[in-house]
């Protein structure tokens, strides 16, 4: 690996002193003139035809700008891009589907007069009954949450490779086997929020803390029937969003509210609405067959899911299919055979969380992989390094993989937990597991138009570098990440860089963050806008200096005559001369980068990204036999990176992701009776914290890759591991194996009063 002078050491995130300070400014901290709160009244029911609205006296409130229903859209049912499925109206028309539902909403001068605006208007309701859970959706005979959908299923999938009657045929050992995993909140620190203004010309501008800016426009066009022209979106600082700040219909609400009240309108959830309309994990039941030789080599895998769609389409149906194969291509199976059914109930709508369904899925094959080892007496560490994934593979769906560090991860991790000293129960009550991931670095099939991404370097005349692009920063890192690159390509410090946060009128089209593409494939385009600008300063500056453009270089700020570092310039001094000499013009580098990855076919097979990113992690835990309470004593994450751009903020990645996987695994679940959430805050709903976060040991793999510099992404696949090295670690302990999440202490006595 090259040597670098920023990429791959520690620095502090150039967003750092104005988020330290209080100068970042969040949509709740936002104000303009004239502006106004919009609130949204919710369906206290799950499911209820809607009689009648009356909105009378809720206009009659002094203080009330404007008062809005269904009848005051366009009545344009619409849904995610990736979904195909359009199910959804802006309001509620005719019933209600679950609590949460939106119904009205008002718009008044201060938000106690419109919480008072929302208690005046009157909804008559006829209840109707539902279903709250994936399995009973889809029975015969079932409330059909969808009038036109039979049987709730929202779409039904099956994917083949290889032989599957083959594979089970050669193994010696078959195992089967149901799992299932819970509805889990994105807990962010800051709630959803937006505010929408339009102007005498009809635009409409919504600043709002969105992961996809640019490519949102495609939904709010079409729902508020707008030319995408006519739309601006405005990205503001972020405070966390793990999938959960897509589209959001409240941003709709809000555009409909300033056009009614021709005023700007800011909304901004409760906590209880952020738990119950925030599109939350997609939960799965998982029904698992996998067959394994004698030797360790893995014959067949075969699965069958049904997930819980909640209420209405969001990403569920990409979560669910694209998800679910992924794990196919951890190990190298061949017979394989996956059959998905997307379902209907009468819950909040579920989307993309961290990870986007492969979470589920791995639980439940990392699980199954270690109920495989001790059935044909091999550790259950070696039965993974015999199958692993390595680099040159070409995968049963057609992923190839550059780049693959899977068996360093596996191998670092185990030696970290001190694997072979203690597992196996030497430890009474005490038990080591270990669980591995993939993961994309962008996703081909999910936006299907293009993949790739787009950068501005601008250099003005004082030297200063800003680079625009429509990926964006969520509060991972990714602006620092972005001035690193620069700063590393044009030889400046990383001081001299800003990286300006998405605005649609003026950024290029950005996909956004997910599918852990911002490093690989924006950092990419944004090396290669970093390294145009560098090559029209060098031109200018080989004028100054009388010497040819291939002899020059900048380092540390200079641009120097390579082997005469006295013959120089300052970078300042040449970005100067440039923009003068061209009246003016800054100096604009463009990089677009594309990356080697093609659209799957129908069958779903393609090598859908550019790169491929591994890990794996081990857990130590101990459990209490007597309170069912399971301690996690430690946990080793090994994660193939690449080469990390930040190393602070890359263990952060993971320290980060892998407390949330803590939750996924021991504490998280949103809880329902008849449709009405339990959990709405987290009062009820608890998730980790520092004072839970056990001793962790943070482990870089470098691989040598096609990234910016080598690196790749590791924000989702930093998660996904952490609940089977947990539950196996579970089982290692005690010797009872719980197989829906999260693992409660309820269920870890349980499982030892069965066994007993």
């Amino acid at each position: 690996m090259a040597d670098f002078s920023i990429v791959g050491t520690r620095y502090g995130r150039i967003d750092g002193k104005d988020k330290a300070t209080g100068r970042a400014k969040y949509i709740n901290d936002l104000n303009f003139p004239g502006m106004l709160y919009g609130k949204i009244l919710r369906s206290p029911y799950f499911h209820a035809r809607i009689v009648h609205i009356d909105t009378t006296r809720a206009e009659k409130l002094i203080g009330v700008r404007a008062v809005a229903t269904v009848e005051d859209t366009p009545k344009k049912k619409y849904g995610s891009y990736r979904s195909g499925v359009k199910d959804e109206l802006i309001f509620a028309q005719e019933k209600v589907r679950y609590v949460g539902d939106e119904v009205a909403a008002v718009a008044a001068i201060d938000e106690e007069t419109a919480y008072e605006a929302l208690s005046l208007i009157r909804v008559e309701y006829e209840e109707l009954p539902g279903v709250f859970h994936p399995e009973e959706a889809i029975k015969p005979g079932a409330p059909k949450v969808h009038d036109e959908v039979e049987n709730n299923i929202v779409s039904h999938a099956v994917t083949l490779r290889g032989d599957i009657e083959k594979g089970f045929k050669e193994a010696d050992l078959i195992l089967e086997d149901r799992f299932e995993t819970p509805l889990q909140i994105h807990a962010y620190l800051e709630p959803v929020g937006c505010i929408a203004a339009w102007d005498s010309n009809g635009k409409l501008t919504l600043w709002a803390p969105s992961q996809n800016p640019s490519w949102s426009r495609f939904i709010y066009a079409e729902a508020l029937d707008v030319p995408m022209g006519k739309l601006r979106v405005v990205q503001t600082f972020i405070g966390g969003a793990f999938g959960g700040k897509l589209e959001q219909k409240q941003y709709l609400i809000a555009a409909i509210l300033a056009r009614k009240a021709r005023r700007p309108v800011k909304i901004v959830n409760s906590r209880d609405e952020e738990f119950q309309t925030s599109m939350p994990r997609v939960p799965m039941v998982i029904y698992l067959k996998m067959g394994v030789k004698k030797k360790g080599l893995l014959t067949a895998k075969e699965h069958r899911i049904y997930a819980d769609n909640g209420a209405y389409t969001k990403y569920a149906t990409a979560v669910l299919n694209l998800g679910t194969y992924r794990v196919d291509g951890l190990y190298r199976l061949q017979n394989i055979r996956n059959e998905n059914y997307l379902v209907y109930t009468n819950k909040v709508p579920t989307s993309a969380f961290r990870g986007f369904g492969n979470p589920q899925i791995t639980f439940a094959v990392e699980s199954m992989l270690d109920q495989l080892a001790e059935g044909i007496g091999m550790d259950a560490l070696e039965l993974r390094m015999h199958n692993a994934a390595e680099a040159g593979d070409v995968t049963a769906h057609g992923f190839q993989y550059v780049s693959c560090g899977l068996k360093e991860c596996l191998q670092k991790t185990a030696e970290a937990i001190g694997w072979e000293s203690k597992r196996g129960g030497k430890n009474i009550r005490r038990g080591v597991g270990i669980s591995a991931t993939s993961h994309v670095c962008g996703n081909r099939s999910f936006f299907p138009l293009f993949d790739g991404a787009t950068a501005y370097a601008r250099v003005d005349e004082g030297g200063q570098v800003k680079i625009l692009t429509g990926e964006v920063e969520v509060g991972q890192g990714l602006l620092t990440a972005y001035a690193a690159i620069c700063a590393e390509e044009m030889g400046i410090p990383i001081s001299e860089v800003t990286v300006e946060p998405p605005d649609t009128d003026i950024a290029p089209f950005g996909l956004g963050t997910w599918g852990d593409r911002g490093t690989f494939i924006g950092g990419s385009a944004v090396k290669l806008a970093a390294a145009d600008a560098k090559k029209q300063i060098l031109e200018v500056g080989a004028e100054m200096l009388e010497a040819n453009v291939s002899d020059l270089d900048c380092q540390e700020g200079k641009v120097f005559v390579k082997g005469s570092p006295h013959k120089s310039i300052l970078f300042e001094e040449v970005a100067s001369a440039a923009v003068y000499r061209r009246g003016g013009s800054p100096v604009m580098g463009k990089g677009t980068f594309i990356p080697a990855s093609e659209l799957a076919d129908e069958t779903r097979y393609g090598n859908i990204s550019g790169t491929y990113a591994f890990g794996a992690q081990t857990a130590e835990v101990e459990v209490n036999e007597e309170t069912g309470e399971v301690r996690i004593l430690q946990i080793a994450a090994a994660h193939d990176v690449g080469q990390a751009i930040n190393i602070t903020t890359t263990e952060g990645q993971i320290e980060g992701a892998t407390v949330q996987g803590m939750g996924y695994a021991l504490a998280e679940e949103v809880q329902y009776e008849q449709g009405v959430m339990l959990t709405p805050n987290f009062l009820y709903y608890r998730i980790p914290t520092s004072l839970d976060a056990p001793p962790m040991k943070t482990f870089l793999v470098k691989t040598v890759d096609p990234g910016p510099f080598g690196a790749k992404g590791v924000a989702e696949p930093a998660m996904t591991p952490t609940a089977p090295a947990i539950a196996n670690a579970i089982y290692d302990a005690i010797g009872v194996r719980i197989k829906d999440l999260p693992i409660t202490p309820q269920k870890v006595l349980a499982a030892l009063a069965k066994k007993k």
